[in-house]
């Protein structure tokens, strides 16, 4: 009965998200994005040629967004629509990764729901909703190595080397992940501090 109970509070959360992030695009970057996601697929490379300034176009442009804006531009194909849709899938990826664990835990019910209210404004669709999903896969596999449920697979052993660099491309939040390893290293010296 509870793993019911909790599978109709996680779709409850996962329709919840959807609601909130049927919002207009109020992000201005997003056109950037566009722009430049469909100047890299149409020249087939990344340019450092600031093409999109008045003020200094002789700038050097360091894009390290670029595999988030080939996202943004495939989804663009399909206009305003295409664009909200790809908003909702990476919102409701980030609502299951996170709310996933009421399923089975039901009193989490209430601060998933205050987790998710705090996000809301940050449903735009830009590179942090991607670092979001990162993020979230990140401290799964942190928390699984501090409960010592790492994988003995060479992928186990590589996983986060290659999130990190996929990670890279779409966001400069990737930082995050080496910061939040070497904290691991450091708590584990003193398992005291852990979870």
């Amino acid at each position: 009965m509870d793993k019911k109970l909790g599978l109709l509070a996680l779709i409850i959360l996962l329709l919840t998200t959807a609601v909130l992030s049927s919002h207009s695009l109020i992000d201005l970057d997003i056109w950037l994005h566009c722009s430049s996601g469909h100047d890299i697929l149409s020249n087939l490379s990344v340019t450092d040629a600031n093409s999109y300034s008045f003020t200094n176009p002789e700038y050097r442009w360091h894009n390290h967004e670029w595999l988030f804006q080939i996202f943004v531009s495939l989804f663009h194909v399909g206009g305003i629509p295409g664009l909200n849709l790809l908003r909702l899938a990476l919102c409701l990826a980030i609502a299951f990764l996170l709310f996933k664990p009421v399923i089975n835990r039901l009193s989490l019910f209430l601060p998933a729901t205050i987790s998710l209210l705090l996000l809301w404004p940050r449903f735009l669709l830009r590179p942090e909703l991607v670092s979001s999903i990162f993020l979230l896969i990140a401290i799964k596999w942190i928390l699984a190595e501090i409960n010592g449920e790492t994988p003995n697979s060479k992928w186990g052993k590589y996983r986060t080397i290659v999130l990190s660099l996929i990670w890279a491309q779409f966001h400069g939040f990737f930082i995050i992940l080496p910061m939040l390893w070497l904290l691991v290293a450091l708590l584990k010296r003193n398992p005291r501090y852990l979870l």
